[in-house]
């Protein structure tokens, strides 16, 4: 009979892949289908850390999507299992070990950010079953709680907390504590060839929709433990972004 953690590993493993085929299955409100963390945060390129992580399992990374990622740590779930009923626990231990890490710093942070802003412009139910799988995935692997050292004050687990400095940036990153697609900033801002500085131009318009993501953070924080340390770092991006908004 399959232990607890090995069943618990192969629903993991199901969760992942069922995230990765949703991101190839067409794209959503406007967006691609397939994100990347640098498509989210301008200033992280993770390719190397990726590579890296991956050639310890024997794993191609082969364009760093969101899909990408899933398989992997979808993979990584599966040997945990295997190992599990194998018997041989430093490998499922390391298996583990190195999804959570994977999970914590290349995945979780941004991607749900992602589908955050993909859900204000689109009704698309894979939306919502893609957050709800990645923030359960969250609370098991325990990515970032909020008494935990997922950073420090400063500079944090996004990166240092004050850059990018001006609004204009801090619009174009996750950095500035929300994900605004061109699309959505197009929008928002009436069309313009460079729609995030078009944004910027209205100030009290880019302050409200930044407390409003700062008060939808903190909620979610208090729903997800495993990750809320995310969120509450996010929360405090945004009420800063709100700050230079309001000049």
């Amino acid at each position: 009979m399959p232990t607890e953690s090995e069943e618990a590993a192969r629903l993991e493993a199901d969760r992942w892949m069922a995230i990765a085929r949703n991101r190839v299955a067409g794209p959503l409100g406007g967006q691609a289908a397939d994100p990347t963390e640098q498509e989210v945060i301008p200033e992280v390129d993770p390719l190397a850390d990726l590579s890296r992580r991956a050639r310890q399992w024997s794993y191609l990374i082969a364009d760093a999507g969101l899909a990408d990622l899933c398989r992997f740590a979808a993979g990584l779930a599966a040997a945990e299992a295997v190992a599990w009923a194998e018997g041989d626990g430093p490998t499922a231990t390391k298996a583990y070990s190195d999804r959570r890490f994977l999970a914590a710093d290349r995945i979780v942070p941004w991607a749900v950010p992602w589908l955050d802003a993909a859900a204000r412009s689109s009704a698309d139910p894979r939306i919502d079953a893609d957050k709800a799988a990645l923030l359960a995935i969250g609370d098991r692997l325990r990515v970032a709680p909020a008494l935990g050292a997922w950073g420090v004050a400063g500079d944090d687990g996004y990166g240092p907390t004050g850059q990018p400095g001006d609004l204009v940036s801090r619009l174009r990153s996750l950095w500035g504590g929300l994900v605004i697609p061109a699309s959505e900033a197009a929008e928002l801002a009436g069309g313009s060839a460079d729609p995030h500085a078009a944004l910027a131009g209205d100030g009290p318009l880019v302050a409200r929709l930044y407390e409003d993501a700062a008060r939808r953070w903190e909620g979610l924080a208090g729903l997800h433990a495993g990750s809320a340390g995310c969120w509450l770092d996010l929360a405090a991006r945004a009420r800063l972004t709100v700050r230079v908004a309001n000049g």
